[in-house]
């Protein structure tokens, strides 16, 4: 406000008028000198009775009553593009008769801050022609069209100047009188161009129905609105508002909105519990061996076990003569007979893939664990061990995420309680540490100097799981071997807070809990076909599986070193009922080689359809 009185003061210096700034009607005398004197219809009239004295020494020639319906025109490029001012003149007295012309112009203000090309005004030179005769009027509209909007936190303001006023006029005793009233630069209103309301604006999104984008790039907007807003507000702002074509806007506006998301840390608490499935597979695996197995060698290395997305071919296929002659009653194979010790080594190794879940990032990954431990087994049939194991999880995140690593150190205690020569209980309990590694990428290329970089973060997590499954072998008349069985899983994971590094969009994230449980519910088939060499056994396992817990829930991490919060991490709640297919073909020999070939299909995810095809080789030593 202080500069825009100031400058009416200024104008009215120059010109030799009196003006009142916020007037939006206002008097004038023009004289044949060309000079103008301005006053508000509340102040004091030139002369004592409120006319013209038209034989006065000064010579007035005219006076007008100039009237805007408007002071301030206030647009928005994007929201309010288009405005207008209406301007209008009566003429109240006039000494001579003639024809009186009212210019106009427009002016940038405040420095660099919006040329002509960011205002386009219709008329481009506003005019007001009209008779010098009393009561004569005319009035001209101006529309005003904002072309782009003002850097974030700044405006374009432009000034509307009243400029010469032409007159032509005649009289019986002076004749023509032809000449110009200069009014100086006498500002009569405003326009302003708001600044971008948003340093992002989601409609700009390649796809605006993206609730997840749309989402960072309000929580960037939130806190650029701020009293203190952080310097890369205004270098992105500007970066799209200089985008030379609506692709290259909508194209940085993606690049920031997705270095501004946080959901790629969704994938930590889903790849949470991979280890330790892992381990518990392995295990597993040793304890259906021990069950199937006959008399317990003394030692066993069943070697690397194929698998793919959590689905292995289960040693307990073997027929039961085939590994009575493997263990050594017909001389074939071990001879170390019925020893209570046991020592295994078994492995796991699985590829899969993970689609996007409503927020949650999804991502492809590769996994591999190695499972050593000793058991003993009791005359009764009952079985006890402990177990070690390792294993490594590498993901590559969707859409250019990013990408996630994890190594992870299991212990296990297992048993199996034989309470039938059919039925049988089998038990884990396991604790497991992990240290995730986190790659996030930050890019953008083409905002000012930030270019495309890395956000790096590292936490540990802590998994402690359980789990029951009781079987039962069905006595059939054929060779056909038939075990349903039902299992439940518990596990409880805690994720530590952690806070990455190496960019301008570095995260603060909040520690994680969460519980889960999964029942199982399924049947395992089985039929050796004997063979010259060996045993033949086509085989099938069938499950339903329905997963509890892992309720949805969010977090909201903040950026680093400061109190600003960031968008809201949602972890979705997962597909609760789902179920699995796994058929195949397993070849066995008499020294206990092993070939097997297999599909498998998961049924009824929303998410993610699988088809998997498996070959593996087998050997005992």
């Amino acid at each position: 406000m202080f500069l825009r009185v100031l400058a009416w003061i200024v104008a009215a210096a120059l010109g030799g008028v009196t003006l009142a700034a916020e007037a939006t009607s206002r008097q004038g005398v023009v004289y044949l000198s060309g000079q103008v004197s301005h006053f508000t219809p509340s102040q004091a009239r030139p002369s004592s009775n409120g006319s013209l004295d038209c034989r006065a020494p000064n010579q007035p020639l005219f006076r007008f009553e100039e009237s805007l319906d408007v002071d301030l025109v206030e647009l928005s490029a994007r929201n309010n593009p288009q405005g207008s001012a209406n301007v209008s003149i009566t003429i109240l007295e006039s000494c001579f008769d003639g024809t009186l012309v009212f210019n106009y112009r427009h002016n940038a203000i405040n420095g660099a801050l919006g040329g002509q090309g960011d205002l386009l005004v219709e008329p481009s030179e506003p005019s007001i022609q009209l008779a010098a005769s009393p009561g004569a009027q005319a009035m001209v509209q101006i529309l005003y069209t904002a072309r782009r909007a003002a850097p974030f936190g700044s405006s374009f303001r432009f000034r509307m100047l009243a400029g010469g006023i032409n007159f032509s006029l005649q009289s019986p005793e002076a004749g023509n009188l032809i000449g110009t009233a200069s009014r100086g630069n006498l500002p009569l209103l405003d326009i302003e161009i708001a600044g971008r309301e948003n340093v992002v604006e989601t409609g700009d999104l390649p796809d605006p129905q993206d609730e997840r984008s749309a989402d960072s790039g309000r929580a960037l907007n939130r806190i650029c609105e701020s009293p203190a807003p952080p310097e890369f507000c205004e270098v992105i702002a500007r970066a799209i508002d200089e985008a030379e074509s609506d692709e290259q806007r909508s194209e940085l506006t993606r690049r920031v909105t997705m270095a501004f998301d946080a959901h790629q840390v969704t994938s930590i608490p889903a790849m949470s519990g991979e280890a330790a499935r892992i381990q518990a597979d392995n295990v597993g695996q040793r304890v259906q061996t021990l069950r199937n197995g006959g008399p317990t060698p003394a030692m066993s290395i069943d070697g690397l076990s194929l698998s793919y997305q959590g689905f292995r071919l289960d040693s307990n296929l073997l027929p039961q003569s085939l590994l009575s002659r493997i263990n050594g009653e017909d001389d074939i194979g071990s001879q170390l007979l019925s020893q209570p010790w046991g020592f295994f080594i078994n492995g796991n190794i699985a590829i899969g893939d993970r689609s996007r879940r409503d927020r949650e990032t999804g991502y492809d990954f590769d996994t591999w664990g190695i499972t050593s431990g000793f058991d003993y087994r009791f005359r009764q049939g009952h079985v006890a061990g402990v177990a070690v194991g390792y294993s490594q999880y590498s993901a590559d995140l969707d859409e250019d995420g990013g990408a996630m690593d994890s190594d992870s150190w299991t212990v296990q205690a297992y048993g199996s309680w034989q309470f039938s020569e059919q039925f049988y209980a089998d038990l884990t309990l396991g604790y497991t540490l992990t240290d995730f590694d986190l790659e996030r990428v930050v890019d953008l290329r083409g905002i000012g100097p930030y270019g495309r970089r890395i956000a790096r973060g590292s936490t540990d997590g802590y998994q402690f799981d359980t789990s029951i499954a009781l079987n039962y072998r069905l006595e059939t008349n054929t060779a056909l071997s038939i075990t349903p069985y039902g299992q439940l899983n518990y596990a409880r994971t805690r994720i530590d807070s952690f806070t990455e590094s190496g960019t301008i969009f570095d995260y603060r994230y909040p520690s994680q809990n969460f519980d889960s449980y999964l029942f199982t519910g399924g049947v395992r088939l089985a039929r050796p076909v004997a063979l010259e060499r060996g045993v033949l056994v086509p085989f099938a396992d069938l499950a339903l599986e329905y997963e509890a817990g892992l309720d949805s829930y969010t977090m909201q991490p903040v950026l680093a070193g400061s109190d600003f919060d960031g968008p809201l991490v949602l972890i979705s709640d997962p597909d609760r009922l789902f179920g699995r297919a796994h058929f195949g073909v397993s070849y066995v020999g008499l020294t206990g080689t092993q070939f097997f070939a297999s599909y498998s299909a998961l049924l009824f995810d929303s998410d993610t359809t699988r088809h998997s095809l498996y070959l593996g080789i087998r050997f005992e030593f």
